[in-house]
């Protein structure tokens, strides 16, 4: 994917660099290769998916791996016109867009949805960026994850993923508990705050202004195995240990 900005209007002081969306200033949701995706009608699988790119505006991501084969759907809330997402299957990777490129500010005042996402257990790599909204994920397991945003929240109540990077303006993040054995974090806000569930060992390295570390296990930023490995870069954002869920 080409970088894009994200922001619309006057969000562009924001200190996120998404990369996915372009939202022009005169009000427009478009980018590139439009010709090339189609509109979802109904639900869709398919097979032989490694890669998922999503570019979304607000409302709700759902995510979870379940059975052998990637599938998504979704559905309206409250819309006066529905304007369904478009997609693109292209060699090995989905890409995914929240409505029909050129739809109009105007247009987008109206839209309210949720977007469903089953990814197979396995080794795919997932990026997602959202502006607004609630990311939540349940049971997801793949080889890495790629988080921009800028007040979009994320909440896993169990990953499996071996390298997670984020980059959020304000939206908090929650992880009620890591699967994976080895695990690296890297995670950088302005005001967010990131929260993971581990019994094992960590090493964190945090660069921040005002935000606070804390750990229900030792004040110190290295403790015990050190399989969970976290680089945090925030303002005031902070980073907290907490008990698996």
């Amino acid at each position: 994917m080409k970088k894009a900005s994200l922001f619309p209007l006057g969000a562009s002081m924001l200190l996120c660099s998404c990369s996915y969306i372009s939202h022009t200033v005169s009000g427009d949701y478009h980018y590139q290769d439009a010709e090339n995706y189609q509109p979802l009608e109904g639900k869709v699988s398919l097979s032989e998916i490694n890669k998922i790119d999503i570019g979304w505006l607000s409302g709700k991501i759902i995510l979870q791996s379940e059975g052998d084969t990637l599938s998504f759907y979704e559905e309206e809330v409250k819309m006066k016109k529905y304007l369904p997402l478009y997609y693109r299957v292209k060699e090995n990777t989905l890409s995914i867009h929240y409505v029909k490129s050129l739809t109009t500010n105007q247009e987008l005042q109206n839209v309210d949805k949720v977007f469903y996402l089953n990814i197979p257990k396995g080794n795919a790599e997932l990026s997602i960026d959202s502006v607004s909204g609630s990311i939540e994920a349940k049971d997801l397991q793949i080889s890495s994850l790629s988080l921009d945003t800028v007040s979009a929240t994320f909440h896993a109540t169990s990953l499996d993923c071996v390298t997670t990077k984020i980059n959020t303006v304000s939206g908090n993040v929650k992880i009620d508990s890591l699967s994976s054995s080895a695990v690296s974090i890297d995670f950088d806000s302005v005001s967010a705050n990131l929260t993971v569930g581990t019994e094992d060992g960590y090493h964190v390295s945090f660069d921040t202004v005002s935000g606070i570390f804390r750990s229900y296990q030792s004040n110190e930023k290295k403790y015990g195995s050190e399989k969970l490995h976290i680089t945090a870069d925030t303002v005031s954002g902070s980073v907290s240990i907490v008990k698996p869920a």
